[in-house]
């Protein structure tokens, strides 16, 4: 037979609303339980409520974080809250008749639900405890009664030590056995020994003789060896005092040595397209001479100071060299009364703005200034980046644009490109062309990279 006042639910810690799938008279006539570590009983408005006629709703999402694995909804009709009560002389009326009889079929299912879900004779005759534990439960006193896993624990552990015990009993029976054995043979063994000894005493009497007159020859031998041995420290203590100096020798050694590398590596270049502490600026080759953008490989250094003279003035001022195949193709350079100068042709002193020169400077390609205090007239050489811009009907083959200052000022912006293997140098608004193929510089520009110098 089937419960039918009686519902479980499994909580998961998330779930908080269940059906209540029977009918009951009276809201407080509704029992929720939670059934884990325990029985806790819910209490209606403090930890649920109705939501509505067939189903409630817990505060909390239960679950076994809470100890709690299932949830009980139970129908426990009152026998003496009677929901009707009949007085004399009163109208009776057909619903209270109604409900009245309910409440006593209710009562009378649940009593006969309890007893299905109790412990109850199966068609055989047998107790069922329908897969439930059996709980509170006294130990057994007689054959016929009930045994606890409590009391069947203790007998096997009595059982194991009574067996235990009669085990070892045996083991030290045949320990005791073996021992009076052994001591037997051992009385007989140690007599055969005695006269052993006593054979064996005379031998070693003579051989007692030949040690000691080895061992006075030995004494005489032990006298050299510690001389010997005297020796070997003085010797070793000198070697540990000369291992000690050339430790420090090469300590300091090593210091020297740290110190020249420290220096050698404050000289090297820093990462390429960045200012290193020798001014120089790399940039790797990627893309070979012809119509293509030429990403060249561009270094920029400082040198001191030109040897060059043109007429009476002094190249003391910065100078950009332009290199082609290991040969010099031509210089930009500076003269000491800020006049620049296209090899021997000079070319202007007038200061121009950007904006004259018809280009923008493309920043993000990084700014290279190397700034320089000679006597009272401070220079700085500004390196702008720049490709794939058209020019007229030049082909948009930019390599890069470089600006020369002097002081404050800025000079005919000066833009070199390669096309065909033709470099082309722009003053301003105009340009200059030469190959250089065959000329008395020796320009080679197959293959090769271009190189470009600032020397000061």
């Amino acid at each position: 037979m089937a419960v039918t006042t009686v519902y479980t639910y499994d909580l998961n810690g998330s779930k908080k609303d269940f059906d209540v799938p029977f009918e009951y008279l009276a809201r407080r006539f509704v029992q929720v339980t939670l059934i884990g570590q325990d029985r806790k009983t819910l209490d209606l408005a403090s930890d649920f409520r109705f939501v509505g006629k067939t189903s409630i709703q817990t505060l909390k999402a239960w679950g076994p974080a809470d100890g709690y694995e299932r949830i009980e909804i139970r129908r426990n009709t009152s026998a003496t809250d009677r929901l009707v009560d009949f007085a004399d002389g009163s109208i009776l009326r057909a619903n209270e008749l109604n409900t009245s009889q309910v409440q006593t079929l209710h009562v009378a299912e649940e009593a006969r639900n309890m007893v299905a879900d109790t412990i109850a004779a199966n068609q055989d005759g047998d107790l069922d405890a329908r897969g439930r534990r059996l709980v509170n439960l006294a130990d057994a006193l007689a054959p016929d009664h009930a045994v606890t896993l409590r009391q069947e624990t203790a007998w096997a552990a009595s059982t194991l030590g009574n067996k235990q015990a009669a085990e070892s009993a045996r083991d030290a029976a045949r320990e005791a056995q073996r021992a009076a054995e052994m001591v037997g043979q051992s009385v007989s063994d140690s007599l055969a020994r005695a006269l052993q000894a006593e054979a064996t005493s005379v031998t070693e009497s003579a051989r007692a003789k030949v040690e000691a007159d080895r061992s006075a020859a030995a004494t005489a031998t032990i006298g050299n060896n510690v001389q010997r041995a005297e020796t070997a420290r003085v010797g070793a203590e000198g070697a540990r005092d000369q291992a000690a100096n050339s430790a420090g020798f090469a300590s300091q050694e090593a210091n020297r040595a740290k110190a020249e590398a420290d220096k050698a590596s404050a000289r090297l270049p820093a990462t390429f397209g960045t200012l290193g502490t020798i001014n120089a600026i790399f940039f790797p080759a990627t893309v070979d001479p012809g119509g293509t953008p030429y990403l060249g490989a561009l270094e920029i250094r400082e040198t001191g100071k030109l040897t060059t003279t043109l007429g009476t003035s002094e190249w003391v001022r910065p100078s950009l060299s332009m290199h082609w195949g290991g040969y010099t193709v031509r210089r930009l350079s500076m003269d000491q009364n800020g006049s620049l100068w296209w090899g021997s042709d000079r070319i202007s002193k007038s200061t121009p703005s950007r904006a004259d020169s018809g280009w923008t400077p493309w920043t993000a390609g990084g700014t290279v200034d190397f700034s320089h205090g000679l006597g009272e007239l401070p220079s700085a050489i500004t390196l702008y980046g720049q490709a794939l811009v058209a020019v007229g009907n030049t082909p948009a083959s930019t390599i890069f644009e470089l600006s020369m200052y002097y002081g404050s000022y800025m000079y005919n912006a000066q833009v070199v490109y390669v096309d065909a293997n033709i470099i082309r140098v722009r003053f301003g608004h105009s340009f200059q062309r030469f190959t250089g193929l065959n000329s008395s510089d020796g320009f080679s520009p197959a293959n090769s990279n271009m190189r470009i110098v600032c020397s000061l």
